[in-house]
């Protein structure tokens, strides 16, 4: 017979190794995911050609060479705002497919691609902000503005000043990692992992259906509409409000 310190010891190794190997699972599917993220992302453009929406721009009948321009557009500023809802649009009908996508095959697909699905529809809405932006006369090429920008992206998204401040904090140590690799050499793609990571949990609880795979084709595609759809409308009211407070404060 074993002793009682004999058996102490014992259950202690099982419990120690069980725990060793759960974590390093763990660990393995959490980068597993990463890499699929980081995959999807990378054939995704996130930098938004200021040129493309310029023409988009003097299309529509508003007169504009360049991002500055769009600050004295004051009496077409409905224009702008018809370009901001054709591109809200367009970002909302993305990340319907990617969620239908997701729910079309159930719990399996919802388990492989369900970061996945997340982190494509808050790359769109990332485009989305810069689209947006531009067209409210702030260029996302300067640093300074492209703070702004990510700011009214993450307050669009649903994060309030001390979620975003943790944010930035994550993005500050990733970026200090000697020899970065992986999302980490890529202060963009940091910031949407990350925002992927924290939407997950309350998006997915929303998306209980796609678990059963008819209707979760449809309910995945509804949930990521209808929340780029708030998300897009939260952008365009916030850079508006500030493109007119702007724009009193330098012709009163």
């Amino acid at each position: 017979m074993f002793s009682r310190h004999t058996r102490k010891s014992w259950f202690r190794f099982v419990h120690n190794k069980r725990t060793s190997i759960e974590t390093k699972s763990t660990q393995t599917m959490s980068e597993k995911k990463e890499r699929a993220i980081m995959a999807k992302l990378n054939s995704i453009n996130l930098n938004v050609d200021v040129n493309s929406v310029l023409k988009d721009a003097q299309n529509a009948g508003i007169d504009v060479s360049s991002v500055r321009c769009f600050q004295n557009q004051i009496t077409k500023y409905w224009r702008i705002e018809d370009l901001m809802e054709s591109y809200a649009g367009v970002a909302a009908r993305y990340s319907a497919i990617s969620g239908a996508s997701t729910g079309a095959g159930g719990v399996g697909t919802k388990l492989a691609l369900g970061g996945v699905d997340i982190a494509h529809m808050a790359a769109q809405l990332y485009r989305l902000g810069q689209r947006l932006a531009i067209l409210n006369g702030i260029d996302p090429r300067n640093e300074r503005q492209k703070e702004k920008i990510t700011e009214i992206y993450l307050y669009a998204l649903g994060f309030d000043a001390a979620a975003q401040a943790v944010i930035k904090s994550q993005l500050l140590k990733a970026s200090a990692i000697a020899g970065k690799s992986g999302a980490n050499n890529n202060p963009v793609l940091r910031l949407i992992i990350l925002v992927a990571e924290k939407l997950g949990t309350e998006i997915n609880t929303k998306k209980a259906a796609q678990f059963i795979p008819i209707v979760g084709l449809f309910a995945g595609a509804g949930a990521n509409y209808a929340f780029a759809k708030v998300a897009a409308n939260k952008m365009i009211k916030t850079y508006k409000n500030d493109y007119f407070r702007s724009w009193q404060a330098t012709h009163s």
